[in-house]
């Protein structure tokens, strides 16, 4: 008999670690707490999408499903094996680079009912607070609209609503752009001078489509540097900041 999958989102406060995660019971038991406990799930913006990677649509592949709260590189991470076989979504190899040995073994779903689970929970949207759906909602603009932020040579970075500031939106980005940085490095040898920057914005009571149109407009004929914080980036040693 297949295993049978459940998502689970669990919000900050129910989140031993104050944060937002995924969860994932295999028939009825979530399994991953049971073999690590140094951090939260991954977020469900990240595997809850059309082409997750949870669907192996490509072929076998990686993912990960939990990682320690001091990244994977400090105290580890687990991650799953995942690839269709027939009828079935088949998880196995788990591991964690800090131990090695991951005590699960392999669990086959019906791809039915893997795949009905995982868009039940893509489309499950009751754990969003007001500020990350406007976050999710500029962030699908900026993407659609690559121009908005090439027209003032930056590259977006990502969007959010952190649960301890659920009153703001914020909007992270990098000039020069992420491609120009990494191809710069890939044919010097040394990283690119660059800065990235953070734009807050608060959270109103306007409908969240008008307040993420609102962001994207501003960005688009604003140049969003003059008002940003710098929050990171790359300069020589002996470079002033300005």
């Amino acid at each position: 008999m297949p295993n049978r999958l459940t998502v689970v989102v669990l919000s900050p406060g129910e989140s031993p670690w104050d944060q937002l995660e995924l969860r994932f019971h295999i028939d009825g038991e979530d399994v991953i707490s049971r073999v690590f406990d140094k951090g939260p799930g991954e977020d469900p913006d990240r595997l809850l999408t059309v082409d997750s990677p949870l669907l192996a649509l490509h072929g076998p592949t990686t993912v990960r499903v939990a990682e320690a709260t001091c990244t994977w590189g400090c105290c580890g991470c687990i991650d799953v094996h995942v690839r269709r076989e027939d009828d079935q979504i088949v998880w196995d190899r788990w591991h964690n680079p800090d131990t090695g040995h991951v005590p699960l073994g392999e669990y086959r779903f019906d791809v039915r009912q893997y795949e009905t689970e995982l868009l039940r929970a893509r489309q499950d949207r009751t754990w969003e607070w007001p500020g990350r759906t406007i976050a999710r909602l500029v962030n699908a603009a900026l993407l659609g609209e690559p121009e908005v932020m090439q027209q003032w040579n930056c590259s977006l970075d990502f969007t959010g609503s952190l649960p301890a500031r659920r009153s703001e939106v914020e909007v992270v980005f990098t000039c020069p752009p992420r491609a120009a940085i990494r191809q710069y490095e890939e044919q010097h040898g040394h990283p690119l001078e660059h800065t990235q920057y953070r734009l807050r914005f608060p959270v109103t009571e306007q409908p969240a489509q008008t307040q993420a149109d609102h962001i994207v407009a501003t960005m688009r004929t604003k140049d969003p540097r003059d008002t940003a914080e710098t929050c990171g980036g790359f300069q020589p040693r002996g470079t002033k900041s300005t």
